[in-house]
């Protein structure tokens, strides 16, 4: 069988490494021909272009191929002969990935848990956690990506991971933002600003906590609550001045400054425009209108 391997006849080592384990399963040599059964399948199968393969449009589960569930099926019977065996992490991932890869995602998550919870420092580990948020990504499940997110930040081992933990903090972020997103129109304006006010005030070092703010005020200003739009804007160029919102917001402040009849405020966002902005198209016509605001009080 190793010779087999060795020269690529991964078919036929496939076959007598498993042979080998059949014939006497609580043998000397029962788990090194596991584990070699396991190895040839998947490098048989990886040598076909299987394995880690693009997922496609639909999300329906679909059959397994043949190569791949004899793949499973050698991964399950390690596993339960040695539970505790050097390749029973590995075996439990392959698994798992073969299960993401054909939409069986119920079934995939739990062995990608089990990944992360019986050896959350193996390599596979953070695998497992991308993936699992992966597939309610995919879905456009936001409450489950979220509620995901929060249970792998409890990881101890993930979170000390700062890449992972700070992903899975934006993780968690932007599954919120997208349920807000996603319920805009049967809240109504005014409740739905208040829940992305909420979230800006929640996640004030998220990317889109500009953003949060920025629909906060059109969607206040939709409601009638000029004020509050303008308390949100002022809150996002005071908060977040490198936002590339940053532009428009203070452009709506003067605006609606000037809605509220508030020429001093509105000439003071006009001039402040013109000064970060001078060679935006609006700049000389703000800067004049502030002119007029300012001879006039």
């Amino acid at each position: 069988s190793e010779t087999m391997f060795i020269a690529g006849n991964l078919r036929g080592a496939a076959d007598n490494y498993h042979a080998v384990f059949t014939l006497d399963p609580q043998g000397k040599w029962a788990q090194a021909a596991a584990e070699e059964w396991v190895r040839s399948l998947d490098d048989l199968l990886r040598s076909k272009g299987g394995q880690d393969v693009p997922k496609g449009d639909s999300l329906e589960p679909t059959a397994f191929p043949p190569l791949e569930q004899e793949l499973i099926d050698a991964c399950t019977t390690y596993l339960k002969a040695f539970p505790l065996g050097p390749m029973a992490t590995e075996s439990i991932y392959k698994i798992a990935r073969l299960q993401y890869n054909h939409n069986h995602f119920s079934d995939a998550e739990a062995g990608f848990m089990a990944v992360i919870s019986g050896d959350p420092e193996h390599p596979r580990a953070e695998q497992a956690a991308n993936l699992i948020l992966d597939m309610y990504n995919l879905r456009k499940d936001w409450e489950g990506l979220n509620a995901a997110a929060k249970k792998l930040a409890e990881s101890r081992a993930l979170g000390q991971k700062k890449h992972l933990g700070e992903m899975i903090a934006q993780v968690q972020a932007e599954s919120a933002f997208q349920q807000i997103h996603r319920d805009e129109k049967s809240l109504g304006a005014g409740p739905a600003a208040e829940r992305y006010l909420q979230f800006a005030l929640d996640n004030q070092t998220a990317t889109l906590a500009a953003d949060a703010l920025a629909n906060a005020a059109a969607l206040f200003t939709q409601a009638g609550e000029l004020e509050r739009a303008i308390l949100a804007r002022e809150r996002l160029v005071r908060v977040h001045g490198k936002s590339p919102l940053l532009a428009d917001q203070i452009h709506a402040l003067a605006a609606g400054y000037e809605q509220l009849a508030d020429f001093a405020h509105a000439a003071q966002w006009m001039e402040d425009f013109w000064h970060r902005y001078p060679k935006n198209a609006r700049a000389q016509a703000l800067l004049l209108r502030a002119g007029l605001y300012r001879e006039g009080l």
